[in-house]
């Protein structure tokens, strides 16, 4: 029961951090997102960590599980993130939510292989439905897509190198281009996503020390990005920071460490698959926060929202066939 509650904390947590990480893109660069997201979260992991009196008890791990841990921690908040952040920026969060849903599968598959889980009748029926949500989302360029990339665009931030508009480019041709950006660095976010907890369950299977956990992988992952800011040009980024850009990135920062506290928790204590089927729902929050803080930017045509609730019902099934 604890599992299923802090699985459902940690969806709710990442749900709203998606959506103001959306906004934090559209003034911002990704590599300000990622620096305050992830230098930031060591120091909310050591004193939680301290809090609860995991920090002495931490020193005492194996090797091999800290080792598990920093991997964890550079490919989720490093590799993971920017693509996440990249895919965000292209199309938009709502979309993104849906793209991300072959993260499931995809773990349930690597457990199946690795951890020799069984895979039942209404398991394939979750997948397939999971599978099915993305591909009903796919919008060709048409006036409604083009209306709302041009809303996009204008607060954009037309210095991020990341930006694949072009002088002279036709209007189908970009969105065509935020789009093909959006499906393979979404794909890519997913698969990193999907393969951390399978490192964060063998390292703190059953050993109490789910928090301790968190602050080795974020460490790991500042470490990175600590050595990435030697390089000029990320310093200056960093540095030009504006003020919207900080607040949009600061409540993200927030939001998404509760909801890696929660996750790391959940996976201390229940297995693999149910904490990735929970926190599938997350796209419902994506939903709900996306239409409350960012409506003018996100899309709710019915392809949308029928993509999400395939997505959303096979993550429900896969999590019941988990317990027949």
């Amino acid at each position: 029961m604890l599992g299923f509650l802090f699985g459902m904390l940690s969806s709710a947590s990442f749900g709203l951090s998606v959506t103001t990480t959306r906004r934090g893109v559209l003034t911002g660069t990704i590599i300000q997102g990622l620096y305050m997201s992830i230098i930031l979260g060591v120091p909310l992991f050591a004193l939680s960590a301290t809090i609860f009196g995991q920090l002495p008890k931490g020193f005492n791990i194996p090797f091999n599980q800290y080792l598990l841990l920093a991997a964890a921690g550079i490919l989720h908040f490093v590799g993971g993130r920017y693509c996440n952040y990249r895919a965000l920026r292209a199309i938009g969060a709502t979309r993104l939510s849906t793209i991300s849903s072959i993260q499931l599968p995809y773990t349930v598959a690597t457990a199946i292989i690795f951890l020799g889980e069984q895979l039942n009748l209404l398991m394939g029926l979750g997948i397939l439905l999971i599978f099915i949500g993305p591909a009903i989302i796919y919008e060709r360029a048409n006036k409604s897509s083009s209306g709302n990339f041009r809303s996009v665009n204008r607060i954009e931030n037309t210095h991020d190198l990341t930006n694949t508009s072009k002088p002279g480019m036709k209007s189908s041709q970009m969105i065509f281009l935020h789009q093909a950006e959006g499906y393979i660095f979404g794909t890519l976010g997913a698969l990193a996503y999907g393969t951390s907890p399978l490192f964060i369950r063998a390292a703190l299977d059953g050993n109490g020390l789910a928090i301790f956990g968190g602050l080795v992988s974020y460490s790991a992952a500042a470490i990175i990005m600590l050595l990435l800011l030697s390089v000029p040009a990320n310093r200056n980024t960093v540095r030009n920071t504006s003020k919207s850009t900080f607040l949009w990135f600061s409540g993200s920062t927030i939001s998404v460490f509760f909801a890696q506290l929660f996750r790391f928790v959940a996976l201390s204590i229940s297995p693999v698959t149910i904490v990735a089927t929970l926190q599938r729902t997350h796209v419902l929050f994506v939903l709900l926060f996306s239409f409350l803080i960012n409506r003018q930017l996100e899309s709710f045509s019915p392809k949308i929202l029928v993509g999400i609730s395939l997505s959303a019902i096979g993550a429900i099934l896969l999590g019941l066939g988990k317990y027949q």
